[in-house]
């Protein structure tokens, strides 16, 4: 009877510590753009392609957990997940923007099948938010990216950026919002080097 009452004292503790946690939301970075209608596209071999390959990352950064800094110790947000581990979601991010950027171009994030004109390699280096006071953060974040071009008589170029802005930290809400508002700093930057290109 003891052992019998145990088990059943242990399920009940169990479930209630269910139903106590908070409910986990999943965000992505890639915000949906409600202007966009329903089109197809017919690429020609005119076209030029733009592959952005996967974008690097710092190990640690590499996950789906929404991760913030309080000096050395790292704070995972319980509360949030990203869809999927951040390299994917910012390479996701840069191909959306890019592709709205150049509309006669074919820019993908998926190995094509011609040989693209270009080839867009970015690696982030530091993509950090500090906690700075009572639920402020800064978010600093330092990138190096490579225009590869498919003809070998065409130099490679290279750039790098350092970039900081300031945030609320309050909700996982929040801090999506100040790593997409300082991707879409990055993109900037890394659109207007295509432009010539393009």
């Amino acid at each position: 009877m003891t052992i019998k009452f145990s088990f059943y004292s242990v399920l009940i503790l169990l479930a209630t510590t269910h139903c106590a946690a908070p409910p986990l939301n999943y965000y992505t970075l890639s915000l949906s753009d409600n202007n966009l209608t329903s089109q197809t596209v017919s690429y020609t071999d005119n076209y030029p392609i733009l592959y952005v390959s996967p974008v690097t990352l710092p190990d640690y950064l590499n996950t789906s957990d929404i991760i913030i800094r309080k000096h050395s110790l790292i704070i995972s947000s319980y509360t949030g997940r990203l869809s999927s581990i951040l390299s994917n979601e910012i390479t996701n991010f840069i191909k959306n923007n890019l592709t709205k950027a150049y509309p006669n171009a074919l820019v993908t994030d998926q190995n094509p099948f011609a040989k693209p004109t270009y080839q867009l390699v970015v690696n982030i280096n530091l993509f950090d938010i500090q906690k700075t006071k009572d639920k402020q953060g800064i978010l600093t974040c330092e990138a190096l990216w490579y225009i590869v071009p498919s003809d070998k008589n065409i130099k490679i170029k290279k750039y790098q950026t350092r970039l900081i802005d300031h945030g609320q930290l309050d909700s996982d809400e929040n801090i999506i919002a100040l790593e997409q508002k300082v991707l879409s700093q990055l993109t900037q930057k890394i659109t207007q080097t295509l432009q010539p290109m393009f």
